[in-house]
């Protein structure tokens, strides 16, 4: 995964602002937008796939995702659970309420 896409989780599962901003948006443009200016330097694409990845294993997971699903997703980092912390506070809720349109 990306190294900036990382730090981006980090930073959102850091903030809890961050969180409710991200959990706000119903558009994934919206959402890769402000994603940008928490940290630059991952793609639209990057982002995009990362958040269908996440959505994907929540679902399979009845909405929940484990340390080891999640070091999966990001390319089987030893940084799963940070990204674990950034998933389930933040993005899982996003992913959802982006991708249920």
């Amino acid at each position: 995964m990306n190294e900036n896409l990382k730090m981006f989780l980090q930073k959102v599962a850091a903030d809890e602002e961050k969180q409710a901003k991200m959990q706000s948006f119903t558009d994934m443009d919206e959402a890769y937008e402000y994603a940008a200016t928490v940290q630059e330097g991952f793609t639209k694409e990057e982002f995009t796939e990362l958040m269908t990845k996440i959505k994907d294993f929540a679902s399979q997971n009845n909405d929940e995702i484990n340390d080891d699903d999640l070091a999966n997703v990001a390319g089987g980092t030893s940084t799963s659970a940070c990204i674990a912390r950034a998933a389930t506070a933040a993005t899982a809720a996003v992913t959802m309420s982006l991708l249920a349109v």
